[in-house]
Formats: structure tokens, sequence, C-alpha cells
């Protein structure tokens, strides 16, 4: 969260990074995907930024946001 938060640009691309691992394993991406989306939608909305980030998450994955009805 530290690297986040002092370079947001930065830390957001090694997060995106480390989200990338999973792409080879297809069950494995879509439930970093699924997941990120119950935490968005944990307060009861799901905002344009976090639906953003889950899109940002879907390209980083190799996979639609469509999938997700993101």
């Amino acid at each position: 969260m530290d690297r986040l938060t002092a370079n947001f640009e930065l830390g957001k691309a090694r997060a995106l990074e480390d989200i990338a691992k999973a792409a080879k394993k297809p069950v494995e991406a879509r439930a970093v995907v699924q997941t990120g989306m119950v935490v968005a939608g944990a307060d009861g909305s799901f905002e344009a930024s976090e639906q953003y980030a889950i899109r940002d998450a879907c390209a980083a994955l190799n996979l639609s946001p469509t999938e997700f009805g993101v």
C-alpha cells in the first residue's frame, strides 16, 4: 500500500505487473477480477473509478471487461 500512495502511477504499474502474473492461468485470472469486483462493491456502490481499475486488471490479464459486465 505504501508504494501505491507514495507514487500512485508507479504503484499502479507494479500492482498491474503482479496482477498480470495470473494471466497464464485463466481460472486464476478470472478469480482475480471477481475478487476485485467483490471488494469494489463491498460498500454497496461500484464507482466509476473502481470500474476503471477492474478494466485495467482485465487488460493486464488479457480478459474482456464485458465478460464481467464492466
